[in-house]
């Protein structure tokens, strides 16, 4: 029988994803009333030993380890408080993953709970959003308390839950087939329905997320010898996929704001501001290649602040760079990028070879939704918001819980 404090918890985490619909202000109030539930819960001492373990693991020493690597560029910021202050963050988020680990490492009823709470959550917010951008921008009050009028307005609305349904849709695979009975097919319906969630507010992000996914799992099922077959025809067909959408949009007739030799991608694949945002990023970052800016200030220092419209066609200023190794290699330097761009590529090399090995699934749920949020990321909004961070670090704290406790969960009606 579960505790009061540890419903509370499980409801409150597992409501995240449509908190998140709701606006980062609903999302946080949710994640601070889980984080206070599970800080009340009876028998805090076996979490705080679970706490140790967790934090003992590769994954959080390696996190630990650029954690660090970023003190430099944080010390000697161009803004120095802008910088302390995400630096701080991003550690917490890193004890916050952790203690979520914790909690349902060895509470497998407790975590049944909160994917329950995710699926019937999320189906009704996915529902809401897909109508109120398809037929009823005003039904966006039913999530946002903010009336749309207009269908751009529940895009944009939505616009986070795009992206974040890339990430969420390897951990609902896995959580249905953790639960069983109906939740398998509903687990795969919902995913359906947050993916066109994703089409509709035309997150490209989203989609880059998506593939990188589809990817690594297809790249991970060729190491197994039982599923080498298939992995391989279908990474054929997805790379061709690819390659055919992105010869179809070349042939159309896109309206280009600027001559294609202007910029390094196609127009149809990286919008033109975009490109020209990274590509003065760079320029920035070149003067200060070692520490960076520091943390969090590239869109504050002087050359972005007193610089003038990126081009005659584009009046826009530059900003962050919607690049996560654009700007981390501009705010952190060399110093800084390196150790992380080597701790992703270690991730991934012990997860796909702990598939290989054995063949578990749960290896399969965490390459798929860190592909998805790497990838992701490569074209989203600033590496540093917040909410994307939580996401991430509650997404693998979920799995890791689940690969704990499976075994005495067991499937569930």
């Amino acid at each position: 029988m579960l505790t009061v404090t540890e419903v509370a918890a499980a409801v409150a985490l597992g409501s995240c994803g449509v908190a998140l619909m709701s606006g980062r202000a609903t999302f946080a109030v949710v994640i601070i009333v889980g984080i206070l539930a599970v800080l009340v819960s009876p028998g805090f001492k076996r979490t705080v030993s679970w706490f140790r373990e967790g934090a003992t693991t590769p994954l959080v020493i390696t996190a630990a380890v650029v954690l660090a690597a970023w003190i430099p560029s944080t010390v000697l910021s161009e803004m120095p408080w802008v910088s302390v202050q995400v630096h701080v963050r991003m550690v917490l988020f890193v004890v916050f993953g952790v203690l979520v680990y914790a909690f349902f490492a060895d509470r497998a009823a407790a975590l049944n709970l909160l994917f329950k709470t995710m699926f019937i959550s999320l189906a009704i917010g996915s529902a809401v959003a897909v109508v109120a951008i398809l037929l009823k921008p005003g039904l966006t009050v039913l999530l946002t308390a903010r009336i749309a009028t207009e269908t751009e307005h529940a895009v944009r609305a939505f616009k986070a839950a795009g992206s974040a349904a890339v990430v969420l849709t390897p951990l609902i695979l896995w959580a249905g087939a953790r639960l069983g009975g109906r939740w398998k097919p509903g687990g795969i319906a919902l995913i359906a329905v947050l993916l066109v969630v994703t089409a509709l507010t035309e997150s490209r992000a989203g989609l880059a997320g998506l593939i990188a996914a589809l990817g690594i799992t297809l790249f991970a099922m060729i190491l197994r010898p039982e599923t080498r077959r298939w992995g391989g025809w279908l990474l054929i067909a997805l790379v061709a996929i690819v390659a055919a959408v992105g010869g179809y949009l070349v042939d159309r007739d896109v309206a280009m704001v600027l001559p294609e030799e202007a910029l390094t991608f196609p127009s149809w694949l990286i919008d033109p501001h975009r490109q020209l945002i990274w590509s003065f990023s760079l320029k920035v970052a070149s003067q200060h290649p070692w520490l960076g800016w520091g943390i969090n200030t590239i869109n504050l220092v002087p050359p972005v602040v007193e610089a003038q419209a990126l081009h005659p066609a584009f009046p826009a200023l530059p900003s962050h760079p919607h690049n996560w190794v654009i700007e981390v290699f501009a705010e952190t330097g060399f110093v800084g990028v390196v150790p992380m761009v080597v701790a992703i590529a270690a991730l991934f090399i012990v997860l796909l070879r702990r598939f290989r090995a054995t063949g578990d699934l749960l290896f399969i749920a965490l390459l798929a939704a860190s592909a998805a949020f790497w990838g992701s990321s490569l074209f989203n909004f600033s590496f540093w918001s917040a909410w994307w961070q939580v996401l991430y670090a509650m997404v693998l704290a979920f799995l890791s819980a689940g690969g704990r406790n499976v075994a005495a969960s067991g499937p569930q009606s």
